[in-house]
């Protein structure tokens, strides 16, 4: 049997079923709620616009987190402006270079905290303004384009204030529009 709570990791069990016709009950129990922190390092400037798209992307995977019922929540949230560290203009565009090699190598210059996803907001990811890299999946590293996404939400950022060292644990409350419905109607 496969359970899901809105708030709880999915949990399996194994489960007798007995065959004959009736309602039957069954106890599963959940696991509590997984927390996965996050750190964002702002490397596309302005810092002021870039990490409210930094905040726009966490939310939205958690909105997505909490929709689909994986109880997971991206908290404690970081984001930290590496537009000022000196090696920021060297990795403006990332791509994961051979054998995942510049994973490393961005770490190694911009900086990265154990034990958290490090996200790693850039110009360009694989020569686009659009994708994100993962470059090894499982792994804690992403790196993203900070125009992806860009135009299809909407939202209020502007009446947000924080400093460039944040940490957010809660959402803001925005709300995607055409991106989301052309994907699902079909349309691109």
């Amino acid at each position: 049997m496969i359970a899901f709570s809105a708030s709880r990791p999915v949990a399996v069990r194994s489960t007798p079923w007995i065959t004959a016709p009736a309602d039957q009950m069954v106890t599963v129990p959940f696991a509590g709620l997984l927390q996965v922190p996050v750190t964002i390092w702002v490397l596309a400037g302005p810092f002021s616009s870039t990490q409210q798209t930094a905040l726009l992307f966490w939310q939205t995977a958690q909105l997505y987190f909490t929709a689909e019922r994986l109880g997971v929540r991206l908290d404690p949230l970081e984001v930290v402006d590496a537009t000022t560290n000196s090696n920021a203009a060297a990795w403006s565009a990332f791509s994961c270079g051979a054998g995942n090699a510049n994973v490393a190598a961005l770490q190694a210059a911009i900086g990265a905290r154990p034990g958290r996803i490090n996200v790693y907001l850039v110009g360009l990811v694989d020569g686009s303004t659009s994708r994100g890299n993962a470059c090894n999946l499982g792994g804690g590293f992403v790196a993203i384009a900070a125009g992806a996404g860009r135009s299809c939400w909407r939202t209020s950022w502007d009446t947000i204030s924080v400093s460039s060292t944040s940490t957010i644990s809660s959402p803001i409350s925005t709300t995607p529009t055409s991106c989301i419905r052309r994907a699902t109607s079909g349309s691109s």
